[in-house]
């Protein structure tokens, strides 16, 4: 079983004479035992809790609090179902 919720990445490079930036779009998918990013992996054994941060235009900051810090993912959709799955599969409430 997996869930998956996608999250947004900016890269910003300057030049002499421009700025840009760069979108892009990951997954960030939810297993029987971890959680991973296009960038990393956390183990259910280090993942304290997770938490979500709503703005206003209805996307938000995920928060993966984990025993070597907290991981923000920018997320474009409510990711209640996937924290709702990430809690039923540990027994977390």
């Amino acid at each position: 079983m997996r869930t998956t919720i996608q999250y947004s990445t900016v890269a910003r490079s300057i030049d002499k004479l421009s700025a840009a930036h760069t979108t892009d779009i990951h997954e960030l998918q939810l297993s029987l035992t971890s959680i991973e990013s296009a960038e990393r992996s956390f183990s259910f054994t280090s993942i304290i809790d997770v938490s979500y941060k709503p703005f206003s235009n209805g996307s938000g900051f995920l928060y993966v609090h984990t025993d070597e810090g907290v991981f923000s993912f920018h997320v474009i959709e409510s990711p209640n179902t996937f924290i709702q799955t990430f809690k039923k599969i540990t027994k977390r409430k």
